[in-house]
């Protein structure tokens, strides 16, 4: 140590490294319950509850410019500048929902995560698609559905080159490579890379849960996607175009499957005799062919069926 570190020290005086700056090393005044902290030199021995609040928060600034990272999670290791970015990360662990919707009840992490979902209750919707029309309460909104239009997937995975229309796909798509799963489910400890596959987990095995609920017909589903889905069968909206025929789909896997009509591939292969098929449905009708499966079974008599509409042509035989 040298001399000059030496009286430094001795003046209960610290250098910030790297940039040299001076603070001086204080307890928290008398009925705070603020941890230990770095204030800069007043000359004051003595600061006031609101002073030292200030000069705390200056220093959290100061150490955040540096890009110190002194706030740790216990369960994952990850650092944060301060311990408000902490207590937030931590609720990925800890499944905690502070922030609630008076309208419907649902929970959530942040507070900004509850206004935006506040705008999905009635209110205006001031971004229309200038494709189909539809209108959005968020710009955002409008953007994530436009690139159903456009067929755009921005978020890319470094790993395996996998596209994402938005950057929460692709970050629950990364813990399938890093093998992480914080979320576990208290019913059964399964675990799971983030809350949103814990919560369609639990409603779909543990609660049966279906809070979303279509105001044409009152059908309810576990999961809002499906219902988006769902009702472009009351309003007919198919925002998915086949870029060789025009032909439109209600969902992009429909639209994928349609498009190996005009390339020709067969990318999903039977492990029994190496046939071919366009879509994963086809596939599974094959494979009952080898394994005699026929799982669309009468109601009225003991006859079964490969397909559903085998199974229809013959109930009407009951019904003359």
């Amino acid at each position: 140590m040298s001399g000059s570190e030496g009286d430094l020290q001795r003046d209960g005086l610290e250098a910030a490294q790297p940039c040299g700056d001076f603070f001086k090393r204080a307890t928290s005044p008398p009925g705070c319950d603020g941890d230990v902290s770095l204030l800069p030199d007043t000359g004051m021995e003595k600061a006031s509850r609101r002073s030292f609040q200030r000069r705390k928060d200056a220093v959290v600034q100061h150490r955040a410019l540096l890009g110190e990272k002194t706030y740790i999670s216990i369960e994952c290791g990850q650092s944060f500048g301060r311990s408000s970015d902490l207590t937030r990360h931590q609720r990925i662990h800890s499944g905690e929902r502070p922030h609630v919707c008076p309208d419907c009840g649902r929970s959530f992490g942040r507070r900004s995560h509850l206004i935006q979902h506040r705008r999905v209750h009635p209110g205006e919707r001031p971004y229309p698609c200038r494709h189909c029309g539809k209108s959005f309460r968020q710009s955002a909104q409008l953007v994530q559905h436009q690139r159903s239009h456009t067929g755009e997937r921005p978020h890319v995975c470094a790993k395996c080159g996998r596209n994402f229309y938005q950057s929460s796909g692709l970050l629950r798509h990364a813990s399938s490579h890093s093998g992480e799963k914080p979320q576990r489910c208290p019913q059964c400890g399964k675990g799971f890379g983030d809350s949103s596959n814990l919560t369609a987990h639990q409603r779909l095995l543990h609660t049966g849960e279906k809070p979303y609920r279509c105001d044409n017909c009152s059908k309810c589903f576990r999961e809002s996607s499906k219902l988006l889905i769902h009702r472009r069968a009351h309003t007919g909206e198919k925002p998915y175009l086949c870029p060789d025929c025009g032909k439109g789909f209600s969902q992009r896997l429909h639209l994928v499957q349609h498009h190996h009509t005009h390339t020709g591939e067969k990318p999903y292969k039977c492990a029994e005799c190496g046939t071919g098929f366009g879509d994963n449905s086809t596939l599974i009708r094959h494979r009952w062919t080898h394994s005699g499966e026929k799982p669309f079974q009468c109601s009225h008599c003991d006859k079964s069926f490969t397909r559903h509409y085998y199974l229809l042509s013959h109930q009407q035989g009951h019904t003359w």
